[in-house]
């Protein structure tokens, strides 16, 4: 790597140089650029540590993006790759493409804000038809448009492979989103489905009507803030009379306010065979009429999950929602990032046969993955999963957290164990 280096009149990564042979090669906001990330490139062709490559936000445009997708191409132990934030635009989305329809590896690829537009989009669509193994694809600010979404939409049709797809702040319109539905109806495998900050508007629910209809797979669905009224909400309603397989809708800062929202939870109410678990209005006042129908689902279902921002009782207004706590922000990240478990638990690990992982590795581990916490939040929530309180996690009490009574067993545990700190904390200033 020095070497390389060298001979491209470039400064090293030193943070590279210690990481290439874990199994995490993660360099956020580094600026390594198309002559850095080309060396990189050349030097993980033969790598055989590295599961995980982390480049957000690195300056890295056409070039840089060719280089890695040849590297993809014989390298066949890099599972997760980032790329968001890095305008590869055309040339950098044909070669990821051409990979893709090559590349036995990648189950997780992020190319959010990376500058692609949907017109150049055939190769890349192709590689996602063709591809037996990506499972997660975040796709978010980029401009798929029309010719885009027909592309996407023919892949989607014969992908077999995606379970988690992110399309939110992608500009799709109505008709763009009528053509996407066409992909969805088809598709068996989706099971996470992101389409938050689109305009497609209430004419395009029909559309999300039409695939949900047919779904069997898809278990999260987020349509937020897409222009949606109250004619749209009712079609939602409709939807949701008859359909058994979604588990969490959100519907947050849509148009149709408080007056779509007593249908929709009705509709929740009435269907019986329904998997509906969580439903979130963030940015929607709730009156009278919607508290109402809102107690009724939950005398039915006490464990139904349902956050909004207000609750308005003439010129009384009551929050209807917290902020997000540590426990909730850091299992967001894991799913974000599409880590399994177990393969996060092989990360953290010391060693990667050792079958428990300590506080200071765990703390390590996760803000070298640059986990969106701090030290002292990562530890609070260590101790948390600690039940036997022995200062490790075996994987028992790692993986015990994916279960949502655990999540809140886990709260109560964080609850008292901030307690213990702050008293702590006043004891050592009285002292």
């Amino acid at each position: 790597y020095l070497e390389l280096c060298e001979k491209e009149n470039i400064a090293p990564s030193w943070r590279f140089l210690r990481e290439c042979e874990t199994e995490c090669v993660s360099l956020p906001h580094y600026g390594l650029g198309d002559k850095g990330v080309r060396v990189v490139a050349k030097v993980l062709e033969q790598n055989l540590f590295v599961n995980i490559l982390n480049l957000f936000d690195n300056g890295i445009g056409p070039h840089g993006a060719q280089d890695l997708s040849r590297m993809l191409s014989v390298n066949c132990f890099i599972t997760h790759m980032n790329l968001s934030g890095n305008m590869i635009r055309k040339e950098g989305i044909i070669a990821i493409g051409i990979m893709l329809q090559e590349s036995a590896s990648l189950v997780f690829l992020n190319l959010a804000k990376c500058g692609i537009n949907g017109k150049d989009m055939m190769e890349f669509c192709k590689g996602i038809a063709t591809n037996p193994h990506l499972k997660s694809l975040i796709f978010h600010s980029n401009n798929l448009s029309d010719q885009g979404s027909r592309l996407l939409s023919e892949a989607l049709a014969s992908n077999t492979a995606l379970e988690t797809l992110d399309l939110s702040w992608n500009d799709i319109r109505p008709g763009a989103m009528a053509t996407l539905a066409k992909g969805l109806r088809l598709n068996h495998t989706i099971q996470e489905l992101d389409l938050s900050w689109n305009t497609f508007q209430s004419r395009g629910v029909i559309a999300v009507q039409w695939f949900l209809t047919h779904s069997t797979s898809l278990q999260t669905l987020d349509i937020s803030n897409c222009g949606i009224h109250l004619d749209g909400a009712e079609v939602i309603a409709k939807v949701l009379r008859a359909n058994r397989n979604l588990q969490v809708l959100k519907l947050g800062r849509n148009p149709f306010q408080n007056a779509g929202v007593p249908c929709i939870l009705e509709a929740v109410r009435l269907n019986a065979r329904s998997s509906l678990r969580e439903l979130t209005f963030d940015g929607i006042g709730f009156m009278k009429d919607s508290e109402r129908e809102l107690e009724a689902l939950l005398e039915d279902r006490p464990s139904f999950s349902c956050s909004w921002s207000s609750s308005i009782r003439g010129s009384d207004v009551s929050k209807g929602f917290a902020r997000p706590d540590e426990v909730v922000i850091f299992m967001r990240f894991v799913r974000n990032m599409g880590f399994r478990l177990v393969d996060l638990f092989k990360i953290l690990s010391p060693e990667k046969q050792s079958l428990s992982v300590s506080k200071e590795a765990f703390v390590f581990g996760l803000k070298r993955l640059n986990a969106p916490l701090r030290d002292d939040q990562l530890r609070v929530i260590f101790d948390s999963l600690d039940e036997d309180g022995n200062g490790t996690l075996d994987f028992h009490e790692f993986s015990a957290m994916r279960n949502h009574s655990l999540a809140k067993y886990v709260k109560k545990n964080m609850k008292k164990r901030r307690s213990e700190l702050q008293k702590e904390h006043i004891r050592k200033i009285m002292l």
